[in-house]
């Protein structure tokens, strides 16, 4: 996987670009479409934790596949997690993790909730969840306990990488518009009436 970007002839290929900047450019100049992206997905995901490198690079595959099913992704090339706003105004921010990782990513994701809603990055409306994905294998039991336990459950939400890649599938073959793909990956609202919509409104497409 790294050999696509992350070595050193990519880096010297990049010239003034970080590797993040350099590889996210490659990856919108080459990926049209979230299919596209399976065989980085492939190369990349057995290998992440083994290193910085392949991490970023699984982290710019994400945002890609985010941007491909209609997000605004923005993330700060030091940045721990992306931004991926909605064309109604929802921001996400979002966290690649393992199973190590992803219990303290909680307490992570919260901090950060918090920072952004006293921004300026926001307004009273504003709506800010969090997403934690997952790379591997997890125990979804363990981590909904500790989600709960942790009292995150109102604002952030888990995802595999392999669950997000079947949205982004089904978003390409338009069985999924984007408004279901929000309301997939946001926590759910204390009232069923906004998901009961979204599903009126696909049955009349």
């Amino acid at each position: 996987m790294t050999g696509v970007a992350f070595t050193s002839a990519g880096v010297a290929a990049a010239g003034t670009e970080s590797p993040r900047a350099y590889f996210r450019r490659y990856l919108a100049e080459r990926v049209l479409r979230g299919s596209d992206l399976h065989w980085y997905f492939d190369q990349a995901l057995p290998h992440f934790g083994e290193s910085d490198e392949v991490r970023l690079a699984v982290e710019e595959i994400v945002d890609r596949l985010a941007r491909l099913v209609g997000f605004d992704v923005a993330r700060e090339d030091e940045a721990s997690h992306a931004v991926w706003t909605s064309p109604g105004g929802h921001q996400m921010l979002v966290w690649v993790v393992d199973r190590a990782t992803a219990v303290a990513g909680i307490g992570q994701a919260t901090r950060a909730r918090d920072a952004r809603l006293a921004s300026e990055h926001v307004t009273p409306w504003t709506e800010v969840s969090c997403l934690l994905v997952i790379c591997g294998a997890a125990s979804t039991r363990g981590l909904s306990e500790a989600m709960v336990l942790r009292r995150a459950g109102d604002h952030q939400r888990f995802a595999t990488v392999d669950a997000l890649r079947e949205l982004a599938g089904l978003h390409e073959r338009g069985d999924a518009a984007h408004e279901t793909v929000l309301a997939v990956l946001k926590p759910a609202s204390a009232f069923a009436d906004p998901l009961v919509a979204l599903i009126a409104r696909q049955r009349e497409r």
